[in-house]
């Protein structure tokens, strides 16, 4: 059997596309593996492909949402040179995959420019060549559709959509439809069965293609030949029986090691959304659903990039796997450049709304970034962090060309009606309040918090701004870390419930080039081995004991300037980041250890324990709820509620 992700996965490997995935998703490697074995995830990676530098990409239920674009030459109004320029557009904007469905002449020579010039896995419907060099589509031979199929995945194709799943039994279902078959492949393989009177070739053939298909690792995309075309036609007989089929075509795809997807419906009411979610994953095996739109009213011409991006976030919420691109033009005719960049980036934002939703590792944090930056009215990280930048940026200049200043209020409401502004105002007022009411915060007897202090087990909450008065006190910190002999302090250390932490791994104060800050840290942690090694916590005196943690970690945050920072670390700086982050997260390094060594330190826990209830009894510590007023204030003071 061909070495394909699928064969590697089942026999416990993990390739260096797994890696890559696991990586760009933040996902363990073992989890990508295991999804891959499953079958409910795939990476279309043609391997002629990855050697021209294809870059892979996961799509499956585990990973983010994708997207794909559907381009091509048009023998009617396109050329080799207009397709080019869209393909680069869509993927600029954020297209993770393409499909040339090119027809007319030099189909190869357009598809061969495409493969050797883009880096995102590319797919093909292989029966629009075959019909292209036919005078007649009941001309087609077994020979030619196995011969184009085998040039494409030679050329580096990393998908492709065949609809062998239209069985010639199913045509009369569809025979009192008010669209009938709006499948450009579906209605040919249809035309040649009646002529033929005979079943799908495809179909037939299906165990010869799969063979050509694993031999490059070219990922079915199991086509839907019987795919709605209308919301009057959406989750008949004739749909569902061709889905039942491509259940059992993945069942065969994936013995001869084959990577599997499923096409889903077009036109589907927003009330049958789920259903049809939910009947492919139980019928087709879990394998990754791949849905064009789909588009929840007929009647959006003009605008069905927006009907389309409206049932496409309700499909990935319920567990689609990639959204198939509508453009404006649908409908309509051949999509130009704007159109295609209007159709990916409302098909980036319906895919990422459902991210959102689902919880995906990461998702929120572009979001969180872009409430910050308006927060502190931060316009150009606005636009950077806008998943179209270049129209954003365009529309804020046009509103502020008669204003001399546009930095500190909202270019719509202007400076007297700003609600930022103007929240911004009261919120200072307020702080001046408390101040003089609580005191605020102050580094005056600043000491580090011991075991089993509350604030210690909280959650910290982003911060919302960094003034004069947190850099005071952050520097502070650095003198505190330093007189204990540390050499990293999380903000809940000292009793600031905000997330942010600081380390310098000389652990000293001689050496400052080595002191870092961290505002609203995210951590991804790296590939390899975990280090089994001692550690040890200023909020754990006299504790100490090997735990786990990862070799390396690359650390997103801000700096004291909010300057946004992404950095990797390696060794003992990865692990006090590891160490210093868990606190944030209200979790202790002895949290991390394994049963033997927790057994070892319970006796110093209970110690710590007995002395922090003395204290509290001696009037040293105040009482919870004392404690949460507190935090309370400070929370209002700079955190992000």
């Amino acid at each position: 059997m061909n070495k394909t992700q699928r064969t590697e996965a089942l026999a416990g490997r993990v390739t260096p596309e797994m890696e890559h995935v696991a990586n760009v998703e933040f996902l363990p490697v073992e989890t990508v593996r295991d999804e891959i074995a499953r079958g409910r995830l795939v990476i279309p990676a043609n391997r002629l492909h990855l050697e021209k530098g294809l870059v892979p990409s996961g799509i499956g239920i585990a990973c983010r949402t994708k997207i794909n674009a559907n381009l091509g030459n048009s023998p009617i109004q396109s050329d080799m040179g207009c397709e080019l320029a869209k393909v680069h557009c869509a993927i600029s904007c954020g297209a993770d995959t393409v499909m040339d469905l090119s027809t007319g002449t030099n189909i190869n020579e357009i598809r061969q420019q495409i493969i050797d010039s883009i880096h995102v896995p590319i797919g093909t419907v292989p029966m629009y060549q075959i019909a292209e060099e036919l005078e007649s589509i009941e001309d087609m031979r077994p020979a030619d559709f196995l011969r184009i199929i085998e040039e494409q995945a030679r050329q580096g194709v990393d998908y492709m959509t065949v609809h062998c799943a239209l069985l010639r039994d199913f045509l009369p279902l569809a025979a009192n439809r008010t669209l009938g078959i709006v499948s450009r492949g579906g209605s040919l393989v249809a035309q040649w069965m009646v002529a033929h009177k005979e079943e799908n070739p495809f179909y037939t053939h299906f165990d010869e293609l799969c063979e050509i298909l694993a031999a490059y690792d070219v990922t079915w995309s199991l086509g839907d030949g019987l795919r709605p075309g209308c919301i009057a036609d959406a989750s008949d007989k004739a749909q569902f029986a061709e889905l039942k089929v491509m259940g059992e075509l993945t069942l065969k795809a994936w013995e001869h090691g084959c990577q599997v997807m499923i096409e889903g419906p077009g036109h589907i009411p927003l009330d049958q959304i789920e259903m049809n979610v939910k009947n492919q994953i139980e019928w087709c095996h879990e394998a990754p659903f791949y849905v064009l739109g789909p588009l929840v009213t007929d009647i959006g011409a003009g605008y069905d990039h927006i009907t389309s991006a409206i049932g496409g976030t309700l499909a990935a919420f319920y567990g689609v796997s990639m959204l198939c691109y509508v453009t404006p033009k649908e409908h309509l005719g051949l999509p130009n450049i704007h159109d295609v960049r209007a159709g990916v980036i409302a098909h980036k934002i319906a895919a990422h709304a459902a991210d959102v939703a689902r919880k995906r590792p990461h998702a929120q944090d572009r979001d969180d970034e872009m409430s910050r930056a308006r927060a502190d009215f931060q316009w150009k990280r606005q636009f950077e962090l806008a998943l179209d930048p270049e129209t954003a940026q365009k529309m804020h200049e046009e509103s502020i060309q008669k204003s001399c200043e546009h930095h500190e209020y909202c270019s719509m409401c202007g400076p007297k009606f700003c609600s930022i502004r103007n929240s911004r105002k009261a919120m200072e007022g307020l702080q001046e309040n408390e101040d003089q009411t609580t005191g605020g915060y102050s580094g005056e007897n600043m000491t580090v918090l011991k075991y089993p202090h509350p604030v210690l087990k909280m959650t910290c909450r982003p911060l919302r701004k960094v003034d004069a008065e947190l850099r005071k006190t952050i520097g502070e910190m650095f003198a505190l870390m330093y007189e204990t002999k540390g050499v990293g302090l999380a903000a809940n250390q000292v009793g600031l419930p905000y997330r942010f932490f600081i380390m310098n791994p000389t652990g000293d104060s001689d050496k400052p080039e080595g002191e870092r800050v961290f505002i609203n840290p995210e951590i991804r942690l790296g590939n390899g081995k975990p280090i089994l090694d001692e550690e040890g916590c200023l909020s754990f005196p006299t504790i100490y004991a090997k735990a786990l943690r990862a070799p390396k970690v690359v650390v997103q945050a801000y700096n004291l300037k909010g300057e946004p920072i992404a950095e990797e670390y390696k060794g003992f700086a990865a692990r006090i980041i590891q160490h210093e982050f868990d606190h944030l997260n209200g979790v202790a390094f002895v949290d991390r250890l394994d049963e033997d060594a927790f057994d070892n330190v319970v006796d110093d826990l209970d110690h710590l324990t007995q002395s922090f209830e003395k204290a509290r009894q001696n009037g040293d510590i105040p009482s919870d709820a004392e404690i949460q007023k507190e935090i309370d204030a400070l929370l209002k003071l700079r955190a992000v509620l």
